[in-house]
């Protein structure tokens, strides 16, 4: 996927070389995106918790993205990072906004960064954006791999309960119909009874 996206080894260069002036204010930059999202319906519901969760999680993921070269631990924090986004409540359109918010905030950094320097500003927001269009795409299939998960294991765990229940009925079912068949018994051997009595 990677490749896909284009990344190589200048792009990781780029990105390990823009950490340190983007680090002191991505803090910042995810605040001023939760407070833009105040009003949003979905993100009201999440408790004070769950966004400092959400803060901390996307801090060292983004710090993962600038400096892991894709590695397991980028992996791993796209998985804890998805799983944070869905405890919360949030869709699969949420690291996507994310990306898009920060993106502008990074890229205006870079630009303050390297404003005499044109050829190294454009490298490092190219850099930037094709790396963030790829950490986006991840991280959606990564939702959407979970959502399956989570479906899959409802599935079973709804199967097995049924199951439990049928074992738990089948004994009273049994007993059930037996009691059922010896009722019918008695009732024709009472209407046989009743018959000879009659005649």
């Amino acid at each position: 996927v990677a490749q896909l996206h284009t990344l190589n080894a200048e792009t990781w260069h780029c990105l390990q070389q823009a950490w340190p002036a983007v680090e002191p204010h991505a803090e910042r930059i995810l605040v001023e995106f939760f407070t833009h999202c105040v009003d949003e319906p979905a993100f009201a519901r999440i408790g004070s918790d769950q966004k400092t969760a959400l803060v901390v999680e996307q801090l060292a993921h983004w710090q993962l993205v600038f400096t892991a070269n894709l590695r397991d631990e980028y992996l791993e924090s796209t998985r804890r990072m998805t799983l944070a986004i869905m405890e919360a409540g949030l869709s699969s359109h949420w690291p996507m906004t994310v990306a898009n918010f920060c993106q502008q905030g990074f890229a205006a950094i870079l630009a303050g960064k390297h404003r005499f320097a044109h050829a190294r500003r454009d490298r490092a927001i190219h850099a930037l954006i094709k790396t963030i269009i790829f950490d986006v795409d991840i991280a959606m299939s990564d939702y959407l791999a979970c959502q399956r998960e989570l479906e899959q294991q409802r599935k079973l765990e709804i199967e097995a309960a049924i199951t439990d229940f049928e074992d738990c009925v089948a004994p009273a079912t049994g007993a059930f119909l037996e009691a059922s068949t010896m009722l019918k018994t008695i009732a024709e051997v009472l209407d046989d009874e009743v018959g000879i009595t009659i005649e």
